[in-house]
């Protein structure tokens, strides 16, 4: 059986979707490492925090996740990754000169806080700034998807629904007491 083929992803705003928690549980993205496994390929990281974004790539290429994080490129802002994407992506077609290829991501794990995503508004647009520069982008969005009125949300659902984008919300249990509690407790095979 031949191996599939790469998924790229580009991740927006490590610290806010906790890459690297304090203290357990492991590494949120853990699971998503190990679902792709040898497929998975992290083609940039952006947060305004390089200082915090090159310990997470530190941490994550001394893991056995080291592959995936390899040649991740790591931006400060959206609109830095996007020029470079752009430029990339013309470079590619030969409109400009010579450089490395680029492949643009299939996914984009969106992390950054509610206030810059789920609108059509400049400054609150995400998903509509990947979507006009990766038209096949799938998108995962951390809850909550927006702090926009509900017309805005809607106008930006409505946007991305008329490109066929595949997105997906998610939320993170583990900071809930309930789900804290349960790691505390020993596995099956250690009670008596």
């Amino acid at each position: 059986m031949a191996p599939s083929k790469a998924v790229l992803g580009t991740i927006l705003s490590v610290l806010n979707i906790k890459l690297l928690p304090p203290t357990p549980p492991p590494l949120l993205c853990k699971e998503t490492d190990g679902q792709l496994g040898p497929r998975l390929r992290v083609v940039a990281l952006i947060d305004p925090n390089p200082v915090q974004s090159r310990k997470v790539l530190d941490l994550k290429r001394q893991s056995f996740v080291e592959l995936a994080y390899r040649d991740t490129q790591e931006f400060v802002t959206l609109e830095d990754y996007l020029d470079y994407s752009r430029v990339r992506t013309l470079s590619r077609a030969g409109l400009i000169g010579k450089a490395n290829p680029f492949n643009p991501p299939h996914a984009a794990i969106i992390g950054a806080p509610p206030a810059f995503h789920g609108s059509i508004h400049p400054g609150r647009n995400v998903e509509v700034l990947l979507s006009r520069t990766f038209p096949n982008i799938a998108m995962f969005v951390e809850k909550p998807i927006s702090t926009s009125p509900v017309p805005d949300v809607m106008a930006c659902s409505d946007f991305l629904k008329e490109r066929k984008h595949i997105v997906s919300v998610g939320y993170m249990l583990r900071y809930l007491k309930c789900v804290q509690m349960m790691y505390s407790v020993p596995p099956p095979e250690e009670m008596n």
